[in-house]
C-alpha cells in the first residue's frame, strides 16, 4: 500500500506539474496571437501605395551647337544591382477578367478627336492616317519602289516623322507631315544614321547613329526647324554592349540602349553580366548612378507623362539568365523603386509585352500573358488559346489589372491611347504565313466594347486634328 500510495503521489505531482505547464503554454499562445493580430492591423494601415509624385519644374538646357558632341564623364564606379526579388511590394492585387464584347455598330463617328497613324510596313500594305470622326483615310505618299519606316509622333501630337527609302537607289529622306497629310519638312538622310528613334519634344527628332560593328549607337538630336545637330555618345559605366537588333526589346532604342527624359537630365541604360541583367538610372547633371536593378531589360522603359519617373517590366524570378514571372516596377527620378503589380502571386507565371501610359499618366495599357489552369474566355475568332496574350489595363494608383480578353501578342506594337484616354487601338497579328494577316481593334473603355477598324496595318499613334 505504501508503495502504491507513493507511486500515486508521484503521479499526481507529475499531473499537477503538467497542468501548470499547459496553463503557461496557453497564456503564451494567447499573448502571441494578440501580438500578431496587432502587427497585422498595423501592417494593414501602413500598407504602402504607389508614390504620387509632384511634377518637376526643370529648366531646359540651351540648344546645343551644330557641332556639339556630348560625352558623359563619370567617377569610377560599378553599379550595384538591386534584385527585384528583394524590393518592397504593394498589397496583392488580383487580375480581374472583364471581357470586352465585340460590337457591330457603325464605327464612325467615334466620340473622340484625332487621327490614328497606321503603318503597313510589316504587312507590305499602304500606310495612312485615319480620321476617327469622319472615317476618312488620308494615304501617305509612297511609290511602288518606296518603303516607309521609322514612324514617330511628336510630343505635342501635331507632327509625324518617318523615313522614306527608295528601294532601287537606296536613297533616303526624312519626311515630316501634319495631320492633314501635308509635308511640313523634308530632310536628306545621312548615311551614318541607322533609324529614327523618336522625339525629344515637339521640335527635336532623335536619330540612332551607327558607330560601327558591335558598337553601341549614339543618339543624334536634330532640331527640325533650326537644322541644329547634337550627338550624345553612349559612354556610361558598365553599359551592356548591344548586339544590333538581337535579344533586346527596346523598340526603336534597341541599338542605342539609351532612353533620355525630355530635359536631358536622366538616362536609362542596360547593364549585364553572365548571371544577371538589368537597368541603371543615371543622373546626367551630377554624373552619378541614382539606382540600378536587375530582372532583365524589360520592353522599352517608358517615362511617365510629366516625367516624374518611368515604368518597366522586370522578372521577379530567374532560371539562370532566363526571365520569368514578370511584374511592373516604377522608378521615380530620385531612384526610388516600387513594385506596382503582383500578378504572379495571384495567377502564376505571367509575362508582360509592350506597353504605353495613358495621357494623364494614371493607367498603363499592355500585352499580358498568363498561364491558364482552366478555361479562359475566348470570344474572338482566330485568337490563340491555351496560353493567350491579352490586352491588360493597369491602374497605376492601386496596382489592379483589368484583363479585357482582347487578343494580341507580346511582341507586337504597344496599345495606343486616344488623346482623351477614352479609347485604345490595338493590333492583333494572328497569321503565320506570308502575306501576313492582322487586324486592328478599337476598344471603347466606357462601354467595354471592341470593334475591328482596320486590317493588315500596325497602329503607331494618335495625332491632333
Amino acid at each position: 500500500m505504501t508503495g502504491i500510495s507513493f507511486s500515486r503521489a508521484r503521479l499526481k505531482g507529475k499531473v499537477d506539474i503538467l497542468k501548470y505547464i499547459i496553463k503557461i503554454l496557453f497564456l503564451v499562445l494567447i499573448m502571441v496571437i494578440s501580438a500578431r493580430c496587432s502587427i497585422a492591423g498595423n501592417n494593414l494601415e501602413d500598407t504602402p501605395h504607389p508614390p504620387t509624385l509632384p511634377n518637376q519644374s526643370i529648366t531646359h538646357s540651351s540648344t546645343p551647337s551644330a557641332t556639339a558632341i556630348i560625352t558623359p564623364t563619370f567617377p569610377g564606379q560599378t553599379p550595384s544591382l538591386t534584385s527585384t526579388e528583394t524590393l518592397g511590394k504593394s498589397r496583392t492585387n488580383p487580375r480581374e477578367i472583364n471581357c470586352f464584347q465585340p460590337s457591330f455598330d457603325n464605327i464612325f463617328p467615334v466620340n473622340t478627336n484625332g487621327l490614328v497613324v497606321f503603318s503597313g510596313e510589316f504587312y507590305r500594305s499602304p500606310s495612312y492616317l485615319l480620321d476617327m470622326q469622319s472615317g476618312e483615310i488620308i494615304p501617305l505618299d509612297q511609290g511602288k519602289d518606296e518603303k516607309l519606316t521609322g514612324f514617330a509622333i511628336s510630343a505635342d501630337k501635331k507632327l509625324l516623322a518617318f523615313q522614306k527609302i527608295n528601294t532601287e537607289t537606296e536613297i533616303s529622306e526624312i519626311q515630316v507631315i501634319a495631320s492633314d497629310g501635308g509635308v511640313v519638312k523634308t530632310i536628306n538622310w545621312d548615311t551614318s544614321w541607322r533609324k529614327i528613334a523618336g522625339w525629344l519634344d515637339a521640335q527635336t527628332l532623335l536619330i540612332s547613329k551607327n558607330q560601327g560593328l558591335n558598337e553601341i549607337d549614339s543618339i543624334v538630336l536634330l532640331n527640325l526647324f533650326t537644322g541644329q545637330l547634337a550627338e550624345i555618345a553612349p559612354s556610361y559605366p558598365n553599359m551592356w554592349i548591344i548586339w544590333v537588333e538581337k535579344a533586346f526589346n527596346w523598340g526603336s532604342f534597341n541599338t542605342s540602349g539609351t532612353i533620355y527624359d525630355s530635359q536631358l537630365t536622366r538616362v536609362i541604360y542596360p547593364i549585364s553580366d553572365e548571371q544577371k541583367s538589368g537597368v541603371v538610372l543615371w543622373d546626367l547633371a551630377d554624373q552619378k548612378e541614382l539606382t540600378s536593378l536587375f530582372g532583365g531589360f524589360g520592353n522599352q522603359p517608358k517615362w511617365r507623362p510629366g516625367e516624374g519617373g518611368f515604368i518597366i517590366n522586370l522578372s521577379v524570378r530567374f532560371n539562370s539568365n532566363v526571365r520569368m514571372n514578370e511584374e511592373f516596377f516604377y522608378v521615380d527620378i530620385s531612384g526610388n523603386v516600387k513594385q506596382i503589380t503582383n500578378l504572379n502571386e495571384a495567377d502564376g507565371d505571367t509575362s508582360i509585352g509592350f506597353f504605353n501610359w495613358s495621357p494623364d499618366g494614371n493607367f498603363v495599357a499592355f500585352w499580358l500573358s498568363v498561364e491558364q489552369a482552366g478555361n479562359y474566355p475566348d470570344i474572338y475568332p482566330h485568337s490563340p488559346v491555351g496560353y493567350p496574350n491579352r490586352l491588360g489595363i493597369l491602374n497605376f494608383d492601386n496596382g489592379t489589372v483589368i484583363d479585357t480578353c482582347i487578343p494580341g501578342d507580346l511582341s507586337i506594337s504597344p496599345p495606343i491611347w486616344s488623346l482623351d484616354g477614352q479609347y485604345l487601338v490595338t493590333e492583333d497579328y494572328y497569321g503565320t504565313d506570308f502575306p501576313f494577316t492582322g487586324r486592328v481593334f478599337l476598344a471603347n473603355l466606357s462601354k467595354n466594347t471592341v470593334t475591328i477598324i482596320a486590317e493588315n496595318v500596325s497602329p503607331i499613334g494618335w495625332m491632333q486634328p
